[in-house]
């Protein structure tokens, strides 16, 4: 215990001063990153703080990966236990980051250049103006059209146009919509300024709106609105009327690829600008983005190493923890492990290993005191048996020769000496009965038995209690298996009666029995369930309430229950108890 203590101590400082090492190596890079980025770097104090970052992260990511790589050889050299599998994990993740790193990064590098280099020309840069002048141009030349055409109407064309409109009712207007498409006024909306701050729409030839018109349009003369809607690009024509706050758009569409042209041009043209800006400090920027992301994957192929080599070690870890724990005859064994699925069940198969390991130990050992138990009481029994025989029948022809010259006194006094012999020996009698229950060796049967069927013919035998009262519900779903019948009958029997004691000083007297199906441990196993309302058992007293002779009772043996669980588990069952003081007891026998 006190090797271990001292090895803990020693590990412990081991671990301090490795981390007190990083966190000084890391408050000196970071004094010569601030020193570097203020007093050597001056040309433009605005990139100062990107500098700082560029120079401090990689050189940091690197002291940590190699301050962990040089642990992980001294612990090594020093044989520590997992320390060679996460060496190698930790290089081979190293290596296989930092090679393609390298090679992804040159080729790129070369390729960016490349391509700008074909990109960054005046012929290109013509092209996209042009393209873009054209778009430009194509929407003056739009709303020029949509002027001459306007030209053509007098003033007061829209004006009598909007008197002529019945608002009230627009399906008288069906001539009006007629002419206005025959004049090339297909998309045209007659709207008026609403007094919250938005237009309403008064006649419309058309189902749709492809302007905007959610605030108050302000226009004292011909003027044009672009938007876009449906796809398509299109130019309006706010025109005002006479009438205050009214108005008449009149929409037209660019070509159905207008806005797919307009857009890729601009976007090309804003490109085209922004790599135009940056391309005298390109080179140098790569060559820092290239240190950057070098260091920054070191780093984290370095945790990545770490990360996954503590998948693997911490298991093997684990069970050669476990496996030396089982060598110590200690099979409480509970790992826990949240990892790859693999390595998790492994841990849980030799969890239920270590499980199986206790249940069998645990049933040899029940099987071998059982064993010299039920030897134990045969023998006591067949020495009891044999002098008690002669005592009983001698007591009673004692008992009937009672000379009849004797006082009534002397009768009284003799028979009542006998009488006290008879109920004695009657108790060691039934104490013998007892051993020899629990000395008996159980016989399965070679056809199966119903356990229900069971159950309720030992319920019946104690229908005539009318003090307790009884609640049964059975398993619609029947358990049928090979059983020695009257020992079992005698098991639940005497669970019954335990139950039925317990319930001697309680105000509520029930006892509920019920069967059913459960899943533990992936296994279907048939419950019997016995619960009474007593004044239950002690937490300290459950774990002994098996164990033979033992008996809280004043006039108990101490075989009851024991018989019971011998019973039990040679019909390869299982007892287990549960109680709380004062609220009643419950025993749960599985199949």
């Amino acid at each position: 215990m006190h090797i271990f203590n001292i090895k803990k101590i020693f590990t412990n400082i081991h671990d301090l001063s490795f981390k007190t090492i990083i966190i000084l190596l890391i408050l000196l890079d970071l004094a010569l990153s601030i020193f570097i980025t203020l007093f050597i770097y001056e040309p433009n104090t605005d990139y100062r703080l990107y500098l700082f970052f560029i120079i401090f992260i990689p050189s940091v990511s690197m002291i940590i990966a190699t301050s962990f790589i040089i642990k992980f050889i001294i612990d090594a050299f020093h044989k520590k236990e997992g320390s060679h599998l996460k060496l190698l994990i930790i290089v081979i993740m190293t290596i296989i980051t930092l090679l393609p790193s390298i090679i992804i990064s040159s080729i790129s590098t070369y390729i960016i250049k490349y391509n700008l280099d074909l990109f960054l020309n005046n012929k290109i840069y013509n092209s996209l103006s042009y393209f873009v002048n054209s778009s430009n141009n194509d929407i003056i030349e739009k709303q020029n059209s949509m002027v001459n055409y306007l030209k053509r109407f007098n003033s007061n064309f829209f004006n009598n146009l909007y008197r002529r409109i019945d608002f009230d009712n627009i399906s008288n207007n069906v001539n009006t919509i007629e002419f206005l498409k025959e004049n090339d006024f297909e998309n045209l909306v007659i709207l008026s300024n609403s007094y919250y701050g938005s237009s309403t729409v008064l006649f419309n030839t058309q189902n749709f709106l492809p302007i905007d018109i959610n605030y108050k349009i302000k226009a004292t003369n011909i003027t044009f609105a672009n938007s876009e809607y449906n796809g398509l690009f299109y130019i309006n024509a706010i025109i005002p009327l006479r009438e205050t706050n009214n108005y008449i758009i009149w929409s037209k569409p660019m070509t159905s690829n207008f806005i797919e042209i307009r857009n890729n041009s601009l976007e090309s043209f804003r490109l085209y600008n922004s790599i135009n800006m940056f391309t005298n400090e390109f080179s140098a920027i790569l060559k820092i983005l290239y240190i950057l992301i070098l260091g920054i994957s070191v780093f984290f192929s370095i945790l990545l190493g770490i990360f996954l080599s503590r998948i693997i070690t911490k298991p093997i870890g684990l069970i050669l923890s476990a496996t030396e724990s089982i060598m110590n005859f200690n099979f409480d064994i509970n790992m826990k492990l949240v990892v790859v699925h693999d390595l998790r069940n492994l841990i849980n198969r030799f969890n239920l290993m270590a499980r199986s390991l206790k249940y069998h130990r645990d049933r040899e050992k029940r099987a071998a005191r059982l064993e010299t138990w039920r030897e134990a009481t045969l023998k006591v029994a067949h020495e009891i048996k044999n002098p008690l025989m002669p005592i009983i029948l001698n007591a009673e022809l004692i008992k009937l020769k009672l000379k009849n010259n004797m006082t009534d006194e002397e009768i009284d006094k003799l028979r009542n000496s006998i009488n006290i012999i008879i109920k004695n020996s009657n108790t060691i009698s039934n104490l013998t009965k007892s051993f020899s229950e629990y000395s008996f060796s159980v016989k399965l049967s070679d056809n199966d038995y119903s356990i229900n069927d069971i159950i309720n013919e030992v319920v019946d035998s104690f229908k005539g209690l009318e003090t307790i009262e009884f609640f049964l519900s059975l398993s619609s779903y029947d358990h049928f298996m090979r059983v020695d019948r009257e020992k079992l009958i005698i098991a639940f029997r005497n669970l019954i009666k335990n139950s039925i004691e317990a319930l001697e000083n309680s105000v509520n007297k029930y006892i509920y029995i019920s069967s059913y199906h459960e899943l533990i441990n992936n296994n279907i196993v048939y419950t019997i369930s016995i619960t009474d309302t007593g004044l239950g058992i002690e937490e300290k007293n459950l774990a002994k309430i098996f164990e033979p002779y033992y008996t809280s009772k004043d006039n108990g043996t101490g075989i009851g229950l024991a018989t019971v669980e011998k019973i039990i588990v040679e019909h390869n069952g299982t007892i287990e108890v549960h109680s709380i003081p004062n609220e009643g007891t419950t025993f749960l026998i599985h199949f």
